[in-house]
């Protein structure tokens, strides 16, 4: 019969192993499966670094109650305080945050559940009901896996390309249809960039604001580049 001073030990031993056993699942998900190392911002990640850059004491973020409101339709204290940690450490790097976010306890919470999972099934389930979930998870994996990680690439590069256009023209005005229609404001803020330069979707139909009142013209995402729209900025100055 196994004893306490049997389970410490185990754990002693086995401890490690598990770390590092996780630390890997979730280093091979990012690299090979996500490609989250070849990224750059993506959707709400400036409005979310820029907003909690504003932030001068992190435990503001737990028990201020004004703040937790501010904060309360984008995410938990935690990963604000992770990505508070990111912004006083490394500012504006994205290659930090996302290694602070690879070794992060969220990562290993998730892989915990997934392997928990499995170790409830086998212990707890008859083989018949395990083999029912094996072929079931490995279906919905196969089916899903392609399509994901081609729709995450293309959304992880459209936005990339669009963000870093926005930053190295500043002397136009950039029409966004990105669904993350709030993603060049954040870049907006998180760049300090003097002029805010671009109209998104949702304000089509709506006035130019006046400090767009100088520009002439319209870019907008086409075929792979930003391309010159000058029916658009017409449409656009006649919403008066």
């Amino acid at each position: 019969m196994e004893t306490p001073k049997d389970s410490v030990v185990i754990w002693r031993h086995t401890f490690p192993v598990t770390c590092f056993l996780l630390l890997f699942i979730g280093a091979v998900y990012h690299v090979l499966f996500l490609r989250t190392f070849s990224h750059w911002w993506f959707e709400d990640d400036p409005v979310l670094f820029a907003l909690v850059r504003k932030v001068a004491n992190p435990l503001r973020l737990f028990f201020d109650r004004g703040v937790i409101q501010g904060f309360s339709s984008y995410l938990v204290p935690m990963q604000l305080f992770s990505m508070w940690i990111d912004n006083a450490i490394a500012y504006r790097s994205v290659r930090f945050a996302q290694i602070h976010h690879l070794v992060s306890p969220q990562v290993f919470v998730n892989t915990i559940i997934l392997l928990g999972g499995g170790y409830w099934l086998g212990k707890t389930q008859p083989r018949s009901t395990r083999a029912v979930a094996l072929v079931l998870s490995a279906l919905i994996l196969i089916s899903g896996a392609g399509t994901t990680a081609q729709e995450w690439q293309w959304a992880m590069d459209r936005y990339r390309f669009e963000g870093i256009y926005y930053l190295a023209h500043q002397n136009q005005l950039i029409y966004s249809e990105l669904p993350a229609f709030w993603y060049l404001r954040g870049l907006h803020d998180l760049y300090a960039v003097p002029i805010s330069h671009h109209v998104d979707f949702t304000a089509r139909k709506q006035p130019l604001p006046a400090e767009l009142s100088t520009f002439k013209t319209i870019w907008r995402y086409q075929s792979g580049k930003f391309v010159e729209d000058r029916a658009l900025f017409e449409e656009l100055e006649r919403n008066k």
